[in-house]
């Protein structure tokens, strides 16, 4: 009766530290808008991000890239740790149980007789620490959430590898569009120059014309150049994503009709997304590791046993009952100079953090998805218009090039309506880039899965 009474007492002096607070909010979507801004309903569209880019043939190289890449190999196998520091976990709430098998030879000479002595030993140890308080549970609970949301992470980076293969695929087809661009403006304007030259040796153009057009075919060399070093540049790009070296030539170039990712409601597209549902996990075993530091203040009870034989010769150690101790012990921290409440505290400010990283996280999702709709109603807007202005430059190219014939316009009048027009076509290709770039970043916003039941 009296041990219990000084269990109760240890206890009470454990409990003068209050139990720390919780961070955990209690679901993993937080605080999340009933709508999207700009948006009265859900909208229709592909729910996985394959599907936003269909018949593309490019599932079978996004595959090659989730095996092959080194970022996400290496992330396999920190899963894999952490899956054993679980187990490690996990072991601690299990009794120890150790065998210890020992020999001896004594020799003892007096001024008569020399005497040898052997000896054999075995001895059987076991202890038990007695989870009372949960506290080893606790800390097993903690590792497996850390467990858990690594695999969390491991996915979300699986989905931005194939968001970033997409886009990159797209910026390359892209980039040879642009090319071929270039390489029609550099022939248009190395035919121009062939014609003002013939002009001016006939006596019908000025040096200054003829100048004005080698000047704009050379600075079409150059565009040339760049746009095949800036596609070259997106192959290694995509070498990179894949994990290899090797040309990437059997890849398809066609550009592909980009589609729309459904929109959900905010809070069922924020519970899609895995770096979130990390997040919320960090916060469980922030708040787990803080209720294990409480609880290293409370009393420790341990269970053990020893059992012990030692004869005079090794086939009688199993042959004869051994010695045994039983003990049981209780173990109250008194005083380590602040060290637990102190670590008490330092879990509470991890969990805290880990709480106000989840709110950040959780809040550039919502800006991210918000971002990218805004993104698309802009960019809808300057696909339009400048497909829009392409027909009347082309129209107007057209004019200046009859007149031109006719005598007239000028050679200058003519390149200006050339040069627009190329220039307007490319802005064209390059904002049918960003806005497939944007449908392919929306769709990881709204956490798409890769495939379809993936």
């Amino acid at each position: 009766m009296r041990l219990w009474w000084c269990v109760v007492a240890l206890v009470g002096l454990s409990a003068c530290s209050s139990m720390p607070k919780s961070y955990t909010p209690q679901g993993p979507v937080e605080s999340a808008p009933e709508l999207w801004q700009g948006l009265t309903q859900e909208v229709t569209g592909k729910t996985d991000l394959l599907s936003l880019v269909p018949n593309t043939a490019i599932e079978p190289w996004l595959d090659k890239a989730l095996v092959g890449n080194p970022g996400l190999r290496r992330m396999t196998l920190e899963l894999a740790e952490a899956g054993w520091i679980t187990r490690q976990e996990r072991a601690g709430r299990l009794p120890n149980v150790s065998l210890v098998a020992d020999a001896s030879r004594k020799r003892e000479t007096d001024t008569e007789k020399t005497t040898t002595t052997t000896g054999y030993g075995l001895a059987l140890s076991a202890s038990w620490e007695l989870d009372v308080w949960g506290r080893l549970a606790d800390s097993q609970n903690a590792s497996e959430l850390d467990e858990s949301a690594l695999a969390a992470d491991f996915l979300y980076a699986q989905r931005s590898l194939a968001a970033n293969f997409i886009k990159r695929w797209l910026t390359w087809v892209n980039g040879k569009q642009l090319l071929a661009v270039e390489e029609e403006r550099l022939k248009t304007l190395a035919l121009n120059e062939m014609v003002v030259r013939r002009r001016y040796q006939l006596g019908l153009g000025s040096l200054q014309d003829l100048e004005t057009a080698r000047t704009d075919a050379e600075q079409a060399v150059a565009n040339v150049a760049v746009q095949e070093e800036s596609v070259a540049a997106s192959q290694r790009q995509l070498q990179e994503l894949l994990g290899v070296i090797q040309p990437i030539n059997a890849l398809l170039a066609q550009w592909p009709d980009i589609d729309f990712p459904r929109i959900e409601l905010p809070a069922y597209s924020m519970g899609q997304r895995p770096d979130l549902i990390a997040a919320y996990q960090r916060i469980q075993a922030a708040d787990k590791r803080s209720v294990v530091a409480y609880k290293n203040l409370l009393p420790g009870f341990t269970l053990s046993v020893d059992l012990t034989q030692n004869r005079a010769s090794s086939g009688d150690l199993l042959t004869t009952d051994p010695g045994w101790l039983l003990l049981g012990s209780l173990t109250q921290p008194l005083f380590q100079g602040g060290r637990l409440r102190a670590e008490l505290k330092a879990a509470e400010q991890r969990a805290g953090q880990a709480y106000w990283a989840y709110r950040e996280s959780l809040l550039a999702a919502l800006l991210e998805v918000e971002a990218g709709l805004s993104r698309e109603r802009n960019l809808k807007r300057q696909y339009e218009a400048l497909n829009q202005a392409l027909t009347h430059a082309q129209t107007s190219q057209r004019q200046f090039e009859q007149r031109y014939r006719q005598g007239l316009a000028s050679i200058l009048d003519l390149l200006n309506a050339q040069q627009t027009t190329f220039d307007i076509r490319s802005r064209v290709l390059q904002v049918a880039l960003d806005r497939a770039n944007n449908r392919i970043d929306l769709g990881l916003a709204l956490g798409l899965p890769i495939k379809k039941g993936a």
